[in-house]
């Protein structure tokens, strides 16, 4: 005798599940947001006050505006479902998202190693009052957006 049985209800957790993706999509649309602004701020005011620490500071959050947007697109591409070609469905993106962060890290890593080898042989003359005005700014919003 062969048995079928299936349900149309949504499986326990399916629609917390969903919320939660939003809510997580939703936060980290804000934090990305925030880190534009703070990076935008910081590497202006790096420039104005001649701060090698603000400005590796905002290649940093270059780095975390291109994770925080990779992970957004990363979400959207691994809530596809699996299709014949693609069996596993899309979360090899979210691999491939991390590999291109780290790339994007050590490329500014290098440039800060190379401007602060410069600057032990001409060091510049740094605002130190506006340099810790933007840097307290945008430690406040790191505390905001965690």
């Amino acid at each position: 005798m062969h048995h079928h049985s299936h349900s149309h209800v949504s499986e326990p957790g399916t629609h917390s599940h969903s919320v939660s993706r939003e809510r997580n999509k939703r936060g980290l649309s804000i934090a990305l947001v925030i880190t534009v602004i703070i990076m935008a701020l910081e590497f202006l005011g790096g420039l104005t006050a001649n701060s090698l620490a603000l400005l590796s500071d905002s290649g940093h959050m270059l780095s975390d505006v291109s994770s925080l947007a990779l992970s957004l697109v990363a979400m959207w591409f691994a809530a596809k479902p699996p299709s014949p070609q693609k069996t596993y469905g899309f979360y090899r993106f979210e691999i491939l998202a991390a590999l291109v962060n780290g790339i994007a890290l050590f490329i500014i890593a290098g440039f800060i190693i190379w401007e602060a080898y410069q600057r032990f042989f001409t060091p510049p003359t740094v605002s130190s009052w506006l340099m810790m005005t933007i840097a307290t700014i945008g430690l406040l919003a790191n505390l905001f957006s965690i």
